[in-house]
């Protein structure tokens, strides 16, 4: 699907939801420094997310049914904290450590990384393992 090689150069794009596409990877999106709701759905081949760390105004992460999904590049770069049931972006090379709220639907879970690296959890779900 070449139809999102060109959103590079979207450089006020605040807000981009994927349905039910057959893409892979999300490569073109780590360049969206404005981006500040990023939603993917239902994207059965979607293997790969985006280098994330670039994008400074992440407000909203959704994933959901994406079965494939094996890489997130870059997410240890980005830490993401509830505050008043909103998404708040913190640059920090501290992901996960700062993460207290994770939740999961539809990822396939095969392993946990060592509890100690999540001192700060107070909320964990997942769903569909």
């Amino acid at each position: 699907m070449k139809v999102l090689t060109g959103l590079s150069n979207l450089t006020g794009l605040l807000t981009l939801r994927i349905f039910n596409c057959n893409l892979k990877d999300m490569f073109c999106v780590g360049g969206l420094s404005t981006l500040q709701k990023l939603h993917i759905i239902a994207c059965e081949e979607m293997e790969r997310l985006p280098n994330i760390h670039r994008l400074t105004r992440l407000e909203s992460l959704i994933i959901f049914g994406c079965p494939r999904l094996r890489i997130w590049e870059g997410l240890r770069e980005l830490s993401l904290l509830i505050d008043n049931h909103r998404l708040l972006y913190e640059g920090s090379s501290a992901f996960p450590a700062l993460i207290e709220v994770l939740k999961c639907d539809g990822l396939p879970i095969t392993e946990l990384p060592d509890e100690r690296s999540f001192p700060h959890f107070k909320y964990l779900h997942f769903n569909s393992l």
